[in-house]
Formats: structure tokens, sequence, C-alpha cells
């Protein structure tokens, strides 16, 4: 086998296994967390939780439609008027009690 025909198909290996690697795009498995694409809206909404409150508008994934947060994004300040694209690792909390989110 020539050099240049050794480094193409040893180039193509590579490609096909970082490509075998991916899962649904905006989801990255890592354990028990994993990491989201989250679209932060730029309003909220008021819904009701355990009590009334005001909502963060997600959509994931991206090309789906708002759904109201009931939850806290740890680190993210949000300022009304603009649209986020974050970059979320969603962890599942345990002994959550049936009117909260997990």
């Amino acid at each position: 086998m020539k050099p240049k025909s050794a480094f193409g198909v040893l180039a193509c290996f590579c490609a096909v296994l970082l490509f075998s690697g991916c899962k649904n795009a905006g989801t990255v498995d890592s354990g028990d967390d994993s990491v989201k694409i989250f679209q932060i809206g730029p309003a909220m909404e008021d819904g009701v939780g355990v009590g009334p409150m005001t909502c963060l508008l997600v959509k994931q994934p991206p090309d789906s439609n708002y759904q109201m947060f009931y939850s806290v994004i740890k680190g993210f300040d949000y300022v009304p008027g603009y649209e986020y694209e974050l970059k979320v690792r969603v962890t599942e909390r345990e002994n959550v009690p049936a009117d909260a989110s997990k």
C-alpha cells in the first residue's frame, strides 16, 4: 500500500470511530448526568407549580416549541429580552416530593 493510500484509510477509519460515538443532537451522556442544549426564550410566563410562579420558556431540542421550565438552572442569571442558548448538565434529584420537579 502506498503511504498516501495508508493515510487515507487511517483518516477514514478515525472519522468512522469519531462519528460512531455520536448520539441524538443536543444530548451527550456522561454517566448519570447528560449535557443538553437549551434554547431559552426572551420572556417568562406565569405558571403554577407548588404555587404560583414565573417560569422560563425552554426549547429542547431547538426545533421544538417552547415549554415552561419549572426548575432552576444553577449559575444562570436570566435577563428578560434576550434569547439564550445554554449547554446544561441535567441531573435527576433523589427523594423528590411528588409535586416537585426531578
